[in-house]
């Protein structure tokens, strides 16, 4: 995965909540969203790995301060409570 703004989802019913969002220059780790520092933070929202969702933006050949510019869009808006632990 490379240049890329992500976001990661709660689900409760059939309702999808926006609880981070961030952005990746580049990663060839699989498991690259399990080892994330705010993993645990996604699983106190959803109570298990069932009910995480994620959601990707791919923005190739884009550099981190256009990337971030977005994310920053997004956190104001939809203000994440994973984000907002920072």
């Amino acid at each position: 995965m490379s240049e890329v703004v992500f976001v990661i989802l709660a689900r409760n019913k059939d309702i999808f909540n926006i609880i981070y969002i961030d952005q990746l220059e580049k990663t060839n780790e699989t498991d690259f969203f399990t080892k994330n520092k705010k993993f645990k933070c996604w699983l106190s929202q959803t109570g298990s790995e069932d009910n995480l969702y994620l959601s990707i933006y791919p923005m190739v050949g884009s550099d981190e301060k256009e990337r971030q510019r977005i994310v920053n869009k997004a956190l104001d808006q939809y203000k994440p409570t994973c984000n907002m632990e920072d």
